[in-house]
């Protein structure tokens, strides 16, 4: 059975079934809900590595400290002789 052209044409200009939009926006969708996913990893690695960066912060001061005065600070000296001059020996 043939179809004329003028069949053809109006059954194109129908528009799309309701299959065809179920289907395209099931996979619009899928990209969404892959790219969220993807998206809240990401924030995930990013708190990570953050936190590993603060804990490196305190280890380069004192690694500089080490660098600049050719020993570490005393106990007794404490932390605080990465922010002021100790008074007690040995003094940088």
């Amino acid at each position: 059975m043939k179809l004329s052209a003028a069949c053809v044409s109006a059954r194109a200009s129908r528009g799309f079934t309701l299959i065809e939009m179920v289907l395209v926006l099931a996979v619009i969708a899928l990209l969404i809900g892959a790219e969220v996913t993807h998206l809240i990893g990401v924030g995930t690695v990013a708190r990570i590595e953050t936190t590993g960066m603060k804990f490196n912060g305190p280890r380069t001061a004192l690694q500089l400290f080490q660098l600049g005065n050719g020993h570490y600070m005393t106990q007794e000296q404490g932390l605080r002789a990465l922010l002021e001059k100790p008074t007690q020996a040995p003094v940088p």
